[in-house]
């Protein structure tokens, strides 16, 4: 990820960026309590709902590892392996909490905007 790429696709406006990065910040975390929450209910729905979101949201940053963890998460939830979903749960946390560092630090770099 790189913040260049980041503020280019989005015209160069860092407060755009900014604010992209807060809805990651607020939506990432309750995403991850959902399909946390539908693996212990068996809930497949909600699991590939919210893993899909994740996906697209991840998406938005070049995150291709957690990108693909979600999709595989989705995926599984769609086939009604919740076994498989619930296994790969270490990995896509450890993605998600890499993503959420790398964007603390480029939110830092970010010019200030007010």
């Amino acid at each position: 990820m790189n913040n260049q790429d980041l503020l280019d696709r989005l015209g160069g406006d860092a407060e755009l960026l900014k604010e992209v990065i807060g809805l990651f910040n607020e939506d990432c975390p309750q995403l991850m309590t959902v399909i946390r929450s539908g693996l212990a209910a068996a809930d497949a729905l909600a699991v590939n709902r919210a893993a899909h979101q994740l996906k697209g949201s991840a998406g938005n940053f070049d995150a291709s590892e957690l990108t693909a963890l979600a999709q595989y998460v989705e995926l599984r939830a769609h086939d009604g392996d919740l076994a498989a979903a619930e296994a790969t749960m270490p990995a896509l946390q450890a993605a998600v909490d890499a993503l959420l560092a790398d964007l603390a630090v480029a939110e830092e770099a970010l010019p200030l905007v007010g």
